[in-house]
């Protein structure tokens, strides 16, 4: 029998690209990734380019709001104030907070690319202070596009998160901060294991089979204040102190979770087992 790692203790998925997400018991999981994730976001008229907190001093206030998505597959937003928009009243609404023109697309080749600020320029300069950015093209992990940083899915172990907690304090190990899909119980206590998942091909559930690409890079994102969250301006090289890899032609980075994309589509639900698969 394979190896057990643990059991999926949440299900996360974020309908508009850095946007608050929500919870989830049970979700289809397609070659996209969890049904309803990351399937709209805000594309910069000016720039033609998806719009990203990763990039702060020009959209450190979309994490702020909220998307849901209706039963019929309307799309809503809800801005910091509480005020609910939806339809075309979504483009002004969120024009009008981020002072600039921006609208809300499902079409991931209306944009295809982001830009993301250097973590340690935000770290020294502040999150309003245009800082470095680099521009990258979004979801190179992902078959058929989508609005991802990279993979369909992202994975954080709980050992991971308490590792933060008890080096860094409760406030850096909010799971809100990294925007992971799914949060892996391990009974394992060992932290950042995730880096060795690399590689591996992982059974979820009775169907799910994933395989996972790289330990994930952190952004100036788990810095920022949200809704309940305070500003951490050094946590992403607090992070680094404690766990940095070596990524593709990057260099070493502070990492956080893994990236996966799906090998064999199905249905996940929260207790369901994390195995490694075998080949």
């Amino acid at each position: 029998m394979s190896a057990l790692i643990g059991t999926v203790e949440t299900l996360m998925r974020y309908p508009v690209k850095s946007m608050q997400g929500a919870s989830a018991k049970d979700v289809d999981v397609t070659s996209r990734g969890l049904t309803g994730d990351r399937s709209f976001a805000l594309k910069d008229i000016e720039t033609g380019k998806i719009a990203s907190s990763k990039l702060p001093h020009r959209w450190r206030d979309i994490i702020l709001c909220s998307g849901c998505v209706a039963a019929d597959g309307e799309i809503s937003v809800t801005l910091p104030d509480g005020t609910r928009l939806s339809g075309k009243d979504i483009d002004k609404g969120m024009s009008a907070l981020l002072g600039r023109p921006v609208e809300l697309i499902s079409d991931f080749s209306e944009a295809t690319e982001l830009d993301r600020s250097d973590p340690d320029d935000v770290a020294l300069e502040g999150i309003e202070k245009e800082t470095r950015f680099e521009t990258m093209a979004a979801a190179q992990g992902t078959p058929g596009g989508g609005f991802f940083d990279f993979a369909a899915l992202h994975l954080i172990s709980s050992a991971s998160l308490e590792h933060l907690a008890a080096t860094l304090g409760e406030d850096a190990a909010d799971l809100r901060r990294y925007r992971p899909n799914l949060v892996v119980a391990t009974p394992d206590g060992t932290a950042f294991q995730e880096n060795s998942w690399a590689g591996q091909q992982l059974a979820i559930g009775p169907d799910l089979v994933i395989a996972v690409i790289t330990a994930s890079p952190r952004c100036a994102v788990p810095t920022l204040p949200q809704p309940g969250l305070a500003i951490r301006p050094t946590l992403t090289n607090d992070i680094g102190k404690l766990n940095k890899v070596e990524i593709m032609d990057m260099g070493e980075l502070p990492c956080l979770g893994a990236y996966a994309a799906v090998v064999t589509p199905g249905k996940i639900s929260v207790g369901d087992e994390v195995r490694r698969a075998t080949t």
